[in-house]
């Protein structure tokens, strides 16, 4: 089969309350399905205009070889095999003759879905349909075997006393002498036998059985009447198991056939004819006992007519599918059938069984399409779908699950169906009553009035325009990069041990030239870099130097090198020393720049103050460097708005809360007075705005009005949309200090018991949306933040 189809319909056409319990087989479903007569829409059997040439084709490329085919068939045990294919080519037509010749003909054809469909039209129009039906129950009996080569072994069917086993045996053929061994490939050096009573068949012929049951299921009343007569007679006489399987299949009309079959069929986990009988399944129960009998390869092979015949009933047997598939992401058998489908067909029945399987499974991630891979989806996007179709079965089993089984994602599915349908809340009988009382619905608080709320969730600063301070400032004195040693420092530096020996100055003149001709793609390594350490002072200057004004790839992150540099070449290894630790994001090279002083250093260590891991090395640097530093920060911070300013006002309260409010205000002051007024305005801003330039906005997978309502601490009202919306966009923002200043404001007015069930549904909403990357900082704040005394 072939149905590859995603079957994730429209979710949000119109449906009526009554609607919730109505089963409908969605249209898409039955366009790969086996027909089934009475079911579904008509087969199309549109016939090929060149079925009828195909089996003169066929015999004509094997006639010389048939009539030894046939002697040989009859010499190893089936004489009744060989006199009906003998009657067949005198012109006697009869369904076994058919069947023998074809199985000749077709032995080591490329005999695919093409051929079967012509040879099937062939029979139909030239002997009618129950001549086809009972030609393709033979063929599901018949096996081929050569007469030429060693005694080969075969797996076959057999019976002991206690149980129906699969056994190898050796099968004996018929040594033909003058025989080449590549003879094996034409019609004459092949035989025939019919499989034992007891063994279920092959499947090789089943693109021919599936064809013929397309010509029963459009066949007209009497005909079909008549085929069926003839297939009960075969179930009788000669009654063997691979006919009992084929006509199970032929007529699924005929239930109490399939019941039989399964009620006497034995345990085989196998590829076989049992496969074929879930296309005639109808009920529950027989798909149960079906995948006792084959496991779950029935289901692989014909889940098209599973879920169209059977329908809801097959909702288990689909769940245990699909934990096949999220156990073992690589399962090699029947890769189109996903993950991903069989939750969504769960999620299209309309019973409170399929729903709950889904639930229990939602918090599962979905397996990728390449073995042994995820995707970044959880079967939780899945159930969303069908909380959205059937929202009130959605309720009442969310609802009852919720305080029956500590789950952090039923809660946050129960609170974002609560959030979006509150007409059925209101409804009697909707929710579990101890949901009602533990969630608080049966008494739901009022929204807040802005007089109780804090000024800053009501009217958040960035709501108003924000005016503009004009620059103090027109322009600032650059300071070139300069080192200031403390005693000894300079010395210490010097004899930095570094791990390679010396290189002579030729080298290092050398590998100046190959850098000079692969700038700007060449990247510095260890030993390069450590070479120039080393080497005189006359040759270290002008490579230097070069090196301070281009860029490159990569540099070494090792900070000892620099060190030695500094220390034995002073400033002329400075503008080197900056460059890469400017390049490297100063993740390990800033403390190379602790005895560096300049216009240059100042900007980089007011953007250290913002980072968490290197904020201790820029408070250093300030402490030891403030009365220079300042005349930088005090310059940008009166100068013209843009992101230097920004980082400028930052590094002013840092220095002002660290005891350096004295030195900034000494700096201020040799400016005039209208630089201290500036500069006293910005020490003493109301922290609140400190906001940045660009608001972050709500991310799309988060959405606040969904999220558990935040009471207000010792008041019975909640936290309005609005004043949630206005915490997440605080959550995302930075402070002065890091947090937003509005933030702890806003976590002592709410209850901390509703704030950390709300922190736990948004952790969740960021988790089944795949934890999106750029969302990861502000999450794991809020967890810290809101969570109490919970660890983030």
């Amino acid at each position: 089969m072939g149905y590859r189809a995603e079957v994730e319909p429209d979710v949000h056409a119109d449906r009526a309350a009554n609607e919730e319990d109505v089963w409908v087989v969605p249209p898409e479903w039955w366009q790969h399905v086996d027909p089934f007569r009475g079911l579904g829409p008509k087969p199309d059997l549109t016939v090929d205009p060149e079925a009828p040439t195909t089996p003169t084709e066929l015999l004509a490329r094997h006639m010389p070889g048939i009539g030894n085919a046939l002697r040989g068939t009859a010499l190893t045990g089936f004489p009744e095999l060989s006199a009906a294919g003998r009657k067949f080519l005198d012109g006697q037509s009869t369904p076994l003759g058919a069947a023998v010749i074809c199985v000749i003909t077709t032995a080591n054809v490329d005999f695919d879905d093409t051929r079967a469909d012509r040879l099937v039209d062939t029979w139909v129009t030239e002997h009618g349909v129950v001549f086809a039906a009972e030609v393709s129950v033979w063929l599901a009996g018949m096996r081929v075997a050569s007469p030429t080569g060693p005694i080969r072994h075969t797996t076959m069917w057999s019976e002991s006393e206690n149980s129906r086993v699969w056994h190898t045996f050796q099968a004996t053929h018929i040594i033909r002498d003058n025989v080449a061994e590549d003879a094996w490939d034409t019609a004459k050096d092949k035989t025939l036998m019919l499989q034992p009573v007891s063994h279920p068949g092959t499947m090789m012929w089943s693109h021919v059985l599936r064809r013929v049951r397309a010509h029963l299921a459009a066949a007209s009343d009497d005909q079909h009447r008549a085929a069926v007569g003839r297939l009960a007679e075969l179930r009788v006489d000669p009654g063997a198991m691979w006919i009992r399987l084929a006509t199970s299949y032929l007529a699924p009309t005929e239930q109490h056939w399939l019941d039989a079959d399964l009620m006497c069929a034995p345990v085989c986990h196998t590829v076989n004819p049992f496969v074929m009988l879930a296309a005639s399944a109808t009920t529950g129960r027989q798909i149960t006992r079906l995948s006792e009998i084959a496991g779950h390869l029935p289901l692989y092979h014909h889940y098209p007519n599973v879920l169209t015949q059977v329908g809801p009933e097959a909702a288990q047997v689909i769940s245990d599918l699909l934990d096949d598939k999220l156990k073992n992401p690589g399962i090699a058998y029947y890769p189109a059938l996903s993950a991903r489908m069989l939750a969504g067909f769960l999620a299209r029945f309309p019973t409170d069984q399929a729903f709950g399987l889904l639930l229990a499974r939602a918090d599962r991630r979905l397996p990728n399409q390449i073995p042994f891979h995820v995707s970044g989806e959880y079967v939780y996007s899945v159930v969303q779908k069908a909380m959205e179709r059937f929202p009130q079965r959605a309720m009442k089993l969310l609802s009852q699950r919720a305080v029956t089984v500590d789950s952090t994602v039923v809660k946050h599915l129960f609170w974002m169906h609560v959030r979006a349908y509150p007409d059925i809340v209101s409804e009697p009988g909707r929710v579990d009553p101890v949901a009602l009382r533990v969630f608080g619905l049966d008494a739901r608080l009022p929204d807040a009035t802005p007089d109780q709320l804090p000024t800053a969730l009501v009217s958040p600063p960035w709501h108003s325009v924000r005016r503009q301070r004009r620059a103090v400032v027109s322009e600032y004195v650059y300071r070139p990069p300069t080192l200031r040693w403390l005693p000894g420092e300079q010395e210490q530096w010097a004899l930095t041990p570094i791990r390679s020996s010396l290189r002579s100055d030729e080298s290092v003149e050398t590998w100046m030239d190959k850098l000079r001709s692969r700038h700007p793609y060449h990247c510095l390594d260890w030993s390069q870099l450590e070479a120039f350490a080393q080497v005189s002072a006359d040759v270290a200057g002008p490579c230097l130097q070069w090196l301070a004004q281009h860029q490159f790839g990569w540099y070494p992150y090792d900070a000892e090198p620099y060190k030695l540099m500094l220390g034995r070449f002073g400033d002329d290894a400075l503008g080197f020393a900056i460059a890469a630790a400017s390049a490297r994001k100063l993740t390990s090279l800033a403390p190379v720049l602790m005895p560096a002083d300049g216009t240059d250093v100042t900007l980089l260590m007011m953007l250290l103050l913002t980072r968490k891991r290197q904020r201790w090395t820029a408070l250093t640097w300030f402490d030891r460097h403030v009365d220079t530093a300042a005349i930088d920060i005090v310059a940008f911070a009166l100068g013209k708005q843009c992101w230097n300013r920004t980082l400028a006002e930052n590094a002013l309260h840092v220095l002002a809360e660290r005891g350096h409010a004295e030195v900034i205000d000494r700096v201020a002051a040799s400016l005039g007075e209208t630089a201290r007024a500036t500069i006293f305005e910005v020490l003493h801003r109301d922290p609140l705005l400190w906001y940045p330039e660009r608001i972050p906005r709500i991310p799309d997978w988060l959405i606040p009005s969904l999220l558990p309502p935040i009471r207000l601490r010792d008041l019975n009202a909640v936290f309005p949309e609005s004043a949630v919306t206005n915490l997440v966009t605080m959550l995302q923002m930075y402070g002065r200090n890091g947090d937003y200043a509005g933030v702890p404001i806003a976590i002592e007015a709410a209850d901390p018991t509703s704030l950390s069930e709300f922190e736990q549904d948004l952790s969740a909403a960021w988790q089944f949306a795949d934890c999106p990357h750029n969302d990861i900082v502000w999450v794991r704040r809020a967890q810290r933040l809101l969570s109490g005394d919970r660890s983030a």
